[in-house]
């Protein structure tokens, strides 16, 4: 009898110890696999590259902001004309007798590589190219190129033009054709732009008297604002010059 409860107790000792075991190897398995299942699920949330600085790079947005849908290849320096459908583009479109009544310039930005017009609406701002197409009901938009850069501008030409800019960034809307730099519109900005960093005229400056036509429908327009003391030697520049520049290329015409 002293002897089967020995025996009964040693086997009962013995389960127990079994079972401490294998619970000991499946929390240490457990406690193992777990701190990887967790740097498995932040790997997708980390970014793949790193700028100089060592911070974090997301990929932008707007990094296809071209995407070769209405444009082709576009470079620095690029010149767009398209239709405007405000008071102002009204009055432009009496003026040059055109359609294509606004202008801008493009640049690539250079913290994400999108592209982006300078231009004057409401006030002097940079727009995204993109944005900029989708104007205007989507028509009457053409892409120039000054034949001297037919590759673009270079980058030290590049950097000309901005700092150039900076003159023009606080101007206001010019809605009359002002003669000055207080305010500038979208076609006066543009080819300031060029000439004040490069020396360029992208095409001859025009006198009000130079766009009459027959109709009289200059001098009726420019007579609602100025009465009659209407200053017809001025000169300006209108987006439908740069179409007719000479030194102009067109690239592109939708």
């Amino acid at each position: 009898m002293k002897y089967s409860t020995f025996i009964f107790a040693t086997l009962f000792f013995l389960t127990m110890v079994s079972c401490n075991s294998r619970s000991g190897r499946d929390k240490h398995q457990t406690d193992s696999i777990q701190p990887q299942k967790l740097a498995d699920s932040n790997v997708s949330l980390l970014p793949e590259k790193t700028d100089a600085g060592g911070s974090a790079k997301f990929p932008s947005k707007g990094s296809d902001t071209i995407g070769m849908k209405t444009l082709p290849k576009v470079f620095n320096g690029d010149v767009l004309v398209q239709y405007r459908d405000d008071d102002f583009g009204k009055r432009m479109e009496v003026l040059s007798g055109s359609p294509f009544t606004h202008a801008g310039v493009i640049f690539k930005r250079e913290r994400d590589g999108v592209w982006m017009v300078i231009e004057v609406l409401d006030s002097v701002r940079i727009t995204p190219l993109r944005e900029w197409t989708d104007r205007g009901g989507g028509k009457n938009i053409v892409l120039l190129r000054h034949k001297k850069y037919v590759e673009g501008l270079s980058k030290e030409e590049t950097m000309r033009v901005r700092e150039a800019f900076k003159k023009f960034k606080k101007c206001a809307a010019d809605d009359w054709f002002a003669a000055d730099d207080k305010a500038v519109c979208s076609s006066e900005l543009v080819w300031k732009l060029y000439y004040n960093a490069l020396n360029i005229e992208l095409a001859p400056m025009r006198t009000f008297k130079s766009y009459e036509r027959a109709d009289g429908a200059v001098q009726k327009m420019l007579a609602t604002h100025y009465g009659k003391n209407i200053p017809f030697e001025q000169k300006y520049i209108t987006p439908v010059d740069f179409l007719n520049s000479p030194d102009m290329v067109k690239i592109y015409e939708r």
